[in-house]
């Protein structure tokens, strides 16, 4: 078994978000809430440009955008009290509304961080390394039926693979699964894109879902530096025992 792709996370770019053509918030979907840092409710009206650190579009590019004139680019973007984090993001006209007012319709990839993965409830100190590599790591999020999943972390504790997982004994297996793909490097290469809202289940599985070894390969030969883990996290994974966060030193 390689994929099953009724259980595994589709990867597609479904972080957008909605604004006027001064770049103020009208609506988003519900991973660019995660993305952001507020509710719904809370996004709205705020000036999405303001949360950009770098590169940050200015009016007169977005003016430009409501023209027609795609903005895309990568960026730092600061989500609400959180640290920064490596986007791209693409600025296009969106719909004209029965006002006559032109839309902006921002769609981002996201290097999500570990911590923006987890399910709602779920501390980070629960969460069971199961296996460590030079400079990867696959993590088991435990909790109930709807909270399990397995997340391959690369450079710098960013998710590049992610799928559910019924039980904990499932979890494992597939856990050892994964690291045989990854230390073989067999599968195809593929481009690696924005992870969906875990909350969210898309049954539409991305080529990048289909071959996650590939995706993780890719990680691992980008990575600019090995991670360096304690004497006892070393131990435990070349033993393949699991480690729980709680016990990172």
């Amino acid at each position: 078994m390689v994929d099953d792709p009724a259980r595994t996370r589709a990867v597609g770019d479904d972080v957008w978000i909605v604004t006027d053509a001064a770049g103020f918030v009208q609506d988003c979907s519900p991973a660019a809430v995660r993305l952001v840092g507020y509710t719904a409710r809370g996004a709205r009206g705020r000036e999405l440009p303001n949360m950009f650190v770098s590169h940050r579009p200015r009016l007169n590019e977005l003016l430009s955008a409501a023209q027609g004139i795609t903005i895309e680019r990568h960026a730092a973007f600061r989500p609400n009290d959180r640290k920064a984090l490596p986007v791209h993001f693409r600025v296009e006209r969106g719909e004209v509304l029965p006002d006559g007012q032109i839309t902006l319709r921002w769609t981002f990839a996201v290097r999500w961080p570990v911590g923006m993965r987890l399910p709602h409830g779920v501390d980070r100190r629960q969460l069971i390394t199961v296996w460590r590599s030079e400079s990867m790591r696959c993590v088991f999020v435990p909790g109930g039926k709807d909270k399990r999943r397995l997340l391959v972390c690369g450079e710098d504790d960013e998710v590049v693979h992610e799928e559910e997982a019924l039980t904990p004994r499932e979890a494992f297996a597939r856990a050892a699964e994964l690291h045989t793909l990854v230390d073989t490097g067999n599968a195809p290469q593929t481009s690696r894109t924005a992870p969906s809202d875990p909350d969210k289940t898309n049954p539409e599985q991305s080529e990048a879902a289909e071959h996650p070894a590939s995706v993780l390969n890719a990680s691992r030969a980008a990575a600019r530096a090995p991670d360096m883990p304690s004497r006892r996290r070393e131990s435990s994974a070349a033993a393949g025992s699991p480690v729980s966060e709680s016990d990172r030193s």
